[in-house]
């Protein structure tokens, strides 16, 4: 790894690289390995974002992640049999069992996959929802919502740019 990576973050630091997979395989690849690997191992939550995932405001995420009642923050996508958005979660590790995420791609798709993964915590009740998130479910199951804090847009740089001046 890069030595300003090391220095930042230190010996924890893990980069792992994989030859490319296939689009849904790949996408889980991470989850996959991770616990199988016992990377996640010690640490409170886990939050998945894929790269072009913003974080627009942290704050009720924060409320979340420190309540005690809940283990998991997801984001439905019910077009797909109330499946499980993969754009965007956040779950404790030790509230799944210890085999989470080590099947792989098991029901289709990444979707169903995560649902499978968080069913017991949604029964139990120990599952809090997004707020303000709405799926674009023409764009494949994508969190987005102009109330959500997190979205998911292909987008969302170019609204960003910082204008040039005109002279």
């Amino acid at each position: 790894p890069d030595s300003s990576l090391l220095a930042h973050f230190g010996p924890t630091l893990k980069i792992k690289t994989y030859k490319s997979q296939p689009k849904q395989e790949g996408a889980l690849l991470a989850m996959t390995e991770a616990t199988r690997n016992g990377w996640f191992d010690g640490y409170d939550w886990i939050i998945r974002v894929n790269p072009d995932v913003v974080i627009r405001d942290d704050t009720w995420l924060q409320h979340a992640l420190f309540d005690d009642s809940i283990d998991a923050i997801l984001v439905p996508c019910l077009n797909a049999n109330y499946a499980i958005a993969t754009d965007f979660f956040a779950y404790r590790p030790k509230a799944l069992p210890e085999k989470a995420w080590q099947h792989g791609l098991k029901s289709g798709n990444n979707e169903r996959t995560a649902r499978d993964e968080f069913i017991t915590l949604m029964r139990k009740g120990k599952v809090t929802w997004l707020t303000g998130a709405e799926i674009n479910i023409a764009d494949g199951c994508r969190v987005t919502g102009e109330e959500s804090p997190v979205i998911h847009n292909h987008t969302f740089y170019e609204q960003c740019r910082v204008q040039e001046e005109m002279s």
